[in-house]
């Protein structure tokens, strides 16, 4: 399987993904033990945060501080080549294609020359020191790809918080945060890295291609991004249970990559997606709807991410969503500010044509997974 993967893989030689989803729980343990070091910085954190903004779950704030560290350590350097103008433009162009669909090929062809040009990372490098001119640059910069729109949301409380101290102490509680997140960058590659090694061949080999591309920054994620996500989606997934399994209506939210063959798939539009019709007793899509007639779920296919929760009835609906690791934790994010209490099972590897393969892959998940979140014991007579 690993020799088949694109950028990642959950099962290595495994014949399933079961053995990762014991070593990231273990893993994540670790990291939140780490993240103990940061604790007067979180409770200060906490205690700053307007009554009316976006509240956290007390494991949401490590988690932001580990995401925020490792984004800063990857981009915090390309961030400071960015001029204003360029940023400007491609800032209201991201936010023009998520509030008018029907412009979005138009755009994106826009925006892959934009980005190619003022984001590549085929750039050199500038060196930055952890500051809050710097932060506010890495925003920016941020913003421009349209690809963080929910991490620049809550790290724009971490600017404010620390925009309230002195320049001394805002400086120190930051390199705290990169030296947290360089701990785990080390650390990972021990416990993860298995997972995530066909990435230095795509990156090497297929990533130059991408050149002109709107999802060039998308599909350019380092690996220690991914390791990140990976931890991401099993903090997120402890923070969220509680009021997860307080909803009586669950749905599954699955990508079109998990259909045999998704240019030929028949679901139809419904209120809140497209549903399963069953024109494939094979594919994996309709017997999880099939499945979910029997246990109570129901089965979405998702469309593009900007339309994720449009229209959904807050306070009534917990959902369970799959999707890569590269772009999981922004719809769990998303899910979380749309009021929609979330779990997340992650492909076991990616394979769209959209982004990754030139014909498609067929993807896959983890059902043991799946059926934990969901409590399903009987897996033989879901499946």
């Amino acid at each position: 399987m690993l020799d088949e993967a694109i950028t990642y893989s959950l099962r290595n030689i495994q014949a399933d993904s079961g053995q990762y989803y014991q070593n990231i729980a273990s893993f994540t343990d670790e990291v939140l033990d780490k993240a103990a070091s940061l604790e007067p910085l979180k409770r200060n954190f906490q205690a700053s945060l307007s009554p009316s903004g976006l509240s956290r779950d007390p494991l949401e704030i490590p988690f932001e501080l580990l995401l925020l560290g490792t984004i800063w350590r990857v981009y915090g350097g390309r961030a400071l080549s960015l001029s204003t103008l360029p940023r400007l433009a491609l800032t209201g162009l991201s936010n023009l294609r998520d509030g008018v669909p029907s412009l979005k090929r138009g755009i994106d062809g826009l925006r892959g020359i934009l980005e190619t040009l003022f984001l590549s990372p085929f750039h050199s490098l500038e060196l930055f020191q952890p500051t809050l001119p710097h932060l506010d640059a890495l925003l920016g910069w941020l913003s421009a790809t349209g690809e963080f729109k929910q991490e620049v949301s809550r790290f724009r409380d971490w600017r404010n918080y620390w925009g309230s101290l002195s320049p001394t102490k805002a400086g120190e509680e930051m390199e705290a945060v990169l030296g947290f997140a360089s701990w785990f960058e080390d650390r990972c590659e021990q416990v993860l890295g298995s997972y995530t090694l066909p990435l230095e061949r795509f990156l090497e080999e297929k990533y130059p291609k991408y050149r002109w591309r709107e999802d060039l920054i998308a599909c350019g994620r380092k690996r220690v991004e991914y390791h990140a996500n990976m931890v991401g989606a099993e903090i997120l997934n402890r923070a969220y249970r509680e009021a997860f399994l307080r909803q009586p209506k669950r749905e599954v939210l699955l990508p079109s990559c998990m259909c045999n063959h998704p240019e030929q798939c028949r679901a139809k539009e419904s209120p809140l997606g497209l549903r399963c019709t069953g024109c494939d007793s094979d594919c994996r899509v309709h017997q999880l709807r099939n499945a979910g007639a029997k246990k109570g779920f129901g089965v979405i296919l998702m469309k593009h991410q900007s339309s994720l929760f449009r229209g959904w009835p807050a306070g009534e609906i917990a959902i369970v969503g799959v999707a890569c690791v590269s772009t999981l934790i922004g719809g769990g994010l998303k899910a979380k500010a749309s009021s929609i209490p979330a779990q997340c099972v992650l492909l076991d590897h990616c394979g769209c044509r959209s982004h990754w393969h030139e014909s498609g892959i067929k993807t896959d998940i983890n059902l043991a997974e799946l059926y934990h979140l969901l409590e399903i014991d009987d897996l033989k007579e879901s499946a």
